[in-house]
């Protein structure tokens, strides 16, 4: 995932005119993978979400058993290309390839000691910084997260599990990564930099599968770049800083400049940053929100905090309750819930006559208007919360979630 081959530039021995040293252009060899393509007698496009899916197909079709290696190194690819199954790109077709690997020998040992990508000394440096420097918004009921790192050294592997990384780590739902550096790995000074490509801003991309909406495709699309919908990149070029920025101490920020790709953006590393993000936030959609399905207080049945155990045990037998929220009679302000359960240990109990106030349940977890449907989620399925009031800033009920 680093920066597309370059023209090499040769400084040739003998001197132009006027002291300047000529240079020849050689073109590097072309890539194995473009002179497949070229050499390739049949050209296959189809809508699955792993291109080992297709060589799957093809060998499952004609009979041909891979050895358990291989089926294992099938097993990899498939799980890198979707996510392990979860991208949106991902179809039937690549769980059905991957089943057919496991039944033809591939080892969970070897899967599940490649299958999970390893944060080296490099890359943990990285991710450190980034934690230091990363900036989070809520953007429609999503968090998106943004950083922009400088590898002063040159070109850091590895970057994309920097990424999915701190998508965790941030716990967010969209989460953008970008890396200013040499294209040329590790060597020193500006003169060698310059000879080895100049300047590049590497964007890198991960989204949950709760960013519905969110195509990172798309988005590095617009920077020369591409990949899946959850999961892409994109290396745009960028001029070095010139001496006085560097004696100003502008900091990280390059301009780019029009790579072989078809990238043509312009702008400092932050704005290109800063571009992404926007076409990222423009790509999601309204979330639904506690508001956009609650049942509204007026449809609730709902007891007060001067209501008595009898008051309360009527109203649980003429609607069929098994729990109603409490509120404050004069404000309107939340106040507890009353489970059936605690109203039928106070009538045993003789306790007719007393208050709710003082025997609700006050713990109750409540949630605003515009928590989103993940958070929403979060709590009714993940902690096994079985209603959630709905309050209003000033705590005042507003309506329920089942």
């Amino acid at each position: 995932d680093g920066p597309p081959e370059e023209e090499e530039e040769e400084e040739d021995e003998n001197e132009k005119e006027g002291g300047e040293k000529a240079k020849t252009t050689t073109k590097p060899p072309p890539s194995t993978t473009r002179s497949l393509v070229d050499s390739a007698t049949e050209l296959v496009i189809d809508r699955v979400g792993s291109t080992t899916t297709l060589l799957v197909e093809r060998l499952r079709s004609a009979g041909i058993k891979p050895a358990p290696h291989e089926a294992s190194l099938f097993v990899l690819g498939i799980r890198a290309d979707t996510g392990g199954l979860v991208y949106e790109s991902t179809t039937i077709r690549d769980a059905s390839a991957l089943l057919w690997c496991l039944e033809n020998g591939a080892s969970q040992v070897a899967i599940s000691e490649f299958g999970v990508a390893r944060v080296g000394e490099e890359q943990r440096a990285v991710l450190n910084d980034a934690l230091r420097r990363v900036r989070t918004k809520t953007v429609n009921g999503l968090r998106c997260s943004e950083v922009l790192v400088s590898q002063e050294s040159g070109y850091v592997a590895g970057l994309a599990q920097v990424c999915e990384e701190m998508l965790d780590l941030t716990d967010s739902d969209v989460f953008l990564l970008g890396a200013t550096h040499g294209s040329g790995g590790g060597g020193g000074g500006k003169k060698g930099k310059e000879k080895q490509g100049g300047q590049w801003v590497s964007l890198i991309g991960r989204a949950s599968p709760r960013a519905v909406g969110v195509d990172l495709n798309v988005v590095m699309r617009e920077f020369g770049g591409g990949g899946h919908p959850k999961a892409a990149a994109a290396a745009v070029r960028c001029e070095p800083k010139t001496e006085e920025q560097e004696e100003e101490g502008g900091g990280g920020t390059t301009t780019p400049t029009t790579p072989k790709s078809n990238n043509n953006k312009e702008g400092t590393a932050e704005s290109i940053l800063a571009s992404a993000s926007s076409i990222v936030e423009s790509q999601i959609p309204e979330q639904l929100v506690a508001s956009s399905f609650m049942v509204p207080k007026e449809a609730l049945i709902v007891a007060s905090t001067d209501d008595t155990v009898k008051d309360a045990r009527t109203l649980f037998d003429v609607h069929s309750l098994k729990s109603a929220p409490v509120v404050d009679p004069e404000t309107g302000a939340f106040r507890g819930s009353l489970k059936l359960n605690d109203l039928i240990k106070a009538v045993r109990s003789g306790r007719d006559n007393d208050k709710l106030r003082g025997m609700m349940r006050s713990t109750a977890t409540t949630v605003l208007p515009e928590t989103s449907l993940a958070e929403l989620e979060e709590l009714l399925v993940d902690k096994g919360v079985g209603r959630l009031p709905v309050v209003d800033d000033e705590g005042g009920l507003v309506g329920l979630v089942a």
